[in-house]
C-alpha cells in the first residue's frame, strides 16, 4: 500500500514539476486516444488544448499533423480529404518552424536546406510533414 502511495504521489509530483502548464498530461491523452482510433475526437480535443498551452512543442504539433494525415486517409470525398491533408502540412510546418534555427536557415538558404539540418526533436516532424505532401500530391498533382 505505501508504494502504491508513494508512485501514485510521486508521477504526479513529478507530472507537475516537468508539466506546469499541462501540455504533457494532454499529449498523453492525445497518444491514449491515436492508440484506440475510434476516439478521434477525443485526441483532437487533447491536441488543440496542448497547442495552446505550449504553442512552440514539437511533440504536439508532429501527432496534429499525423492526425491530420489519418482524417485525410479516412476522408470521404476529396474536398474533405484536400482540407485535412493541407491542415496536416501546415501543423508539420508550423512544427519545424518551431526551431528558429530551421526557420532562419530556410529563409536564407531554402527549404530544401533547411530540411537537411532538423534536430533530432524535428525528425517526426520532418516525417509528418513529408508524408502529409506525398499524399496531396498522388491526389491533387502538384497544383
Amino acid at each position: 500500500m505505501l508504494l502504491m502511495w508513494a508512485l501514485a504521489g510521486g508521477c504526479a509530483k513529478r507530472g507537475e514539476l516537468e508539466d506546469p502548464n499541462g501540455a504533457a498530461l494532454r499529449v498523453r491523452a492525445a497518444d491514449a486516444a491515436w492508440s484506440r482510433r475510434s476516439e478521434g475526437d477525443a485526441g483532437r480535443a487533447a491536441l488543440d488544448a496542448a497547442v495552446r498551452l505550449a504553442p512552440s512543442d514539437t511533440g504536439v504539433w508532429w501527432r496534429l499533423a499525423r492526425l491530420h494525415v489519418f482524417d485525410g486517409a479516412t476522408a470521404v470525398g476529396p474536398d474533405k480529404a484536400r482540407r485535412a491533408y493541407a491542415d496536416a502540412r501546415a501543423a508539420g510546418m508550423a512544427c519545424l518552424e518551431a526551431d528558429i534555427g530551421f526557420r532562419q536557415t530556410r529563409d536564407e538558404e531554402g527549404l530544401d536546406v533547411a530540411i537537411v539540418g532538423v534536430t533530432d526533436d524535428q525528425q517526426m516532424c520532418a516525417a509528418w510533414t513529408a508524408y502529409a505532401w506525398s499524399r496531396w500530391l498522388m491526389l491533387f498533382g502538384a497544383t
